[in-house]
């Protein structure tokens, strides 16, 4: 099975050649585990995004991320 994907400078190729039971295994690698958080960052916070802002001086901005607030808390 040949997988086509973007130019690798470091393998300097656009392929890779996989045994059917190697490509699974290396499909199925991806998937996370049961109940593991899995976060994408798109947009503003993307690590392409970040590096081009970084690249041109931009300064950081701190935020607090947080979308909702704490519940209050029991004592």
């Amino acid at each position: 099975m040949i997988y086509k994907g973007e130019f690798n400078k470091s393998i300097k190729q656009n392929f890779e050649t996989f045994s059917p039971t190697d490509f699974i295994a290396a499909l199925t690698a991806h998937i996370p585990e049961r109940y593991q958080k899995y976060c994408n960052f798109y947009g503003y916070y993307s690590n392409k995004s970040r590096g081009l802002r970084a690249k041109a001086g931009v300064p950081v901005i701190e935020e607090n991320l947080s979308i909702m607030p704490d519940p209050p808390r029991e004592e």
